[in-house]
């Protein structure tokens, strides 16, 4: 379960404020300081606090990149899908009296719509399209030359690499949402028992408390809501074949600032 991306840079901001605050009332810090929280534990607290916000930062900043490899990824797979998709159409019109190429190239089947198995039939077709001399031969009177059958198949190559590093940042993006989880609730646990210990002492005065920047809430906190998986819009193996892929979308339920 985890909190939206605002709700994390809202606790961020809030909670800075009372530790930036907190120097300006030496009364106020000798009085805490006598029930359990002198300088070194306020410090405490500041580290942990630090430590959250590098957690929120590191996290937004992978999930940025991660959303521009899926951009870069998507927009490769479109142009090695349009060119495979052109040569199927091209070559089931130009032999559809020749079955027997047809078959030699896998093109008598229908092609996947899973993204992951459309990669495949293509791969497929360039290689037997380049080690087959006979199959090569009538392409060759079509039109085609090895330069461009190997540059498309290398299209294809290049899409996986980029595959590969989306999935890798996607790995990351969801390390780093654990560890910025964790993160959060040492900060809130280092936070309740803070204010409930300067609500009790400050029981009569809670103006005090807000001068310090120590709110108390008067209304329930925001609900969790689960965090869904990170993805591109879709999966390595859900995208079709006419475009109607992944966009790169978001891996969180909430925005960011």
């Amino acid at each position: 379960m985890s909190y939206s991306n605002q709700f994390y840079s809202d606790y961020l901001e809030e909670t800075r404020n009372t530790f930036e605050n907190l120097p300006e009332f030496p009364d106020f810090l000798a009085v805490i300081a006598d029930k359990g929280y002198p300088d070194t534990r306020i410090e405490q607290g500041r580290e942990l606090h630090t430590a959250f916000g590098t957690c929120i930062h590191k996290y937004l900043d992978r999930r940025q990149t991660k959303k521009a490899k899926g951009k870069e990824m998507n927009d490769k797979f479109f142009e090695v899908s349009r060119t495979f998709l052109s040569h199927v159409r091209r070559l089931r019109k130009e032999y559809a009296f020749d079955n027997e190429v047809l078959i030699e190239l896998g093109l008598t089947l229908s092609m996947d719509q899973k993204r992951a198995g459309f990669i495949v039939q293509a791969t497929s077709f360039y290689n037997k399209a380049l080690n087959t001399p006979s199959v090569f031969a009538k392409l060759q009177s079509l039109g085609y030359t090895q330069v461009d059958l190997e540059a498309d198949r290398d299209s294809i190559r290049d899409y996986q690499v980029l595959r590969s590093q989306y999935d890798k940042l996607s790995g990351e993006c969801q390390e780093l949402v654990v560890e910025r989880n964790m993160a959060y609730k040492k900060l809130k646990i280092w936070m309740d028992a803070f204010i409930a210990t300067c609500k009790f002492l400050f029981a009569d005065n809670l103006q005090t408390l807000e001068k310090v920047g120590i709110f108390i809430r008067n209304q329930p906190i925001r609900k969790k809501t689960e965090e869904p998986a990170e993805t591109d819009g879709g999966t390595a193996d859900s995208g079709t074949t006419d475009g109607g892929t992944a966009d790169g979308g978001t891996a969180d339920s909430g925005t960011t600032g």
